[in-house]
């Protein structure tokens, strides 16, 4: 697997990445779903997975659900670490080109969210997109308690989403910003944008699965 996300999730992180032939698989700790400790991303060598490593992790089983058919059941094996020297950066490059996301809208909906009862009614058939984009905008903001969070602005075809971003360290990633600043970068990323799970927000009859910005990476 080639890392492409090391994001937070309730309890643990959501790891997710591209296999040899470019489909996704999102390795979990249960049949349910549930993140992977932080412990169980440290590698053979170790460091915890970092994006764009090369691993080989021990799989157990399918754990396919509506809205995330990528998910796969982890044995209780370390994760080995494959030497960097095995893949080029030109290599991955053309990975990535190949297997960029080529769908009119994220998950066939131009909105941030897709409720769940038409996660249920189509059968939602992927939840992970490697987008490329370009001059992205990044937001820093905090919520009531305190803790700091960073959105993006981003295009991708005919639409505009601003997406929660919930990369682990991702403050590392751009330069400095203030509280409620922005930054526009002048680059073109490559965006691994996930479908979280099912919530019912404050005064809305059905739950929703929001789309996130789970792996960003800077292309030189």
């Amino acid at each position: 697997m080639l890392c492409m996300a090391n994001s937070r999730k309730p309890k643990g992180r959501c790891i997710a990445g591209l296999l040899p032939d470019g489909s996704w698989i999102r390795p979990v700790s249960t049949s349910t779903g549930e993140a992977i400790g932080e412990f169980q991303t440290l590698l053979d060598i170790g460091r915890p997975i970092q994006p764009l490593d090369v691993v080989k992790i021990p799989i157990k089983s399918t754990a396919a659900r509506h809205h995330q058919q990528e998910n796969q059941l982890i044995a209780n094996r370390p994760w080995r670490f494959l030497s960097e020297r095995s893949i080029t950066d030109e290599d991955i490059a053309d990975f990535l080109s190949q297997h960029a996301y080529d769908k009119g809208t994220l998950f066939g909906d131009p909105d941030r969210s897709i409720s769940w009862s038409e996660v249920k009614e189509n059968r939602i058939n992927h939840s992970l997109a490697l987008v490329r984009t370009s001059e992205p905008i990044f937001r820093r903001t905090e919520n009531r308690n305190g803790q700091l969070r960073f959105s993006s602005t981003f295009g991708y075809g005919e639409y505009q989403y601003r997406l929660p971003i919930t990369i682990v360290g991702f403050e590392k990633s751009i330069p400095p910003i203030n509280i409620n600043q922005v930054y526009r970068s002048e680059s073109d990323w490559w965006f691994t944008v996930s479908l979280g799970e099912a919530f019912k927000p404050q005064f809305r009859n059905d739950k929703y699965c929001y789309k996130l910005v789970a792996g960003a990476i800077e292309i030189p």
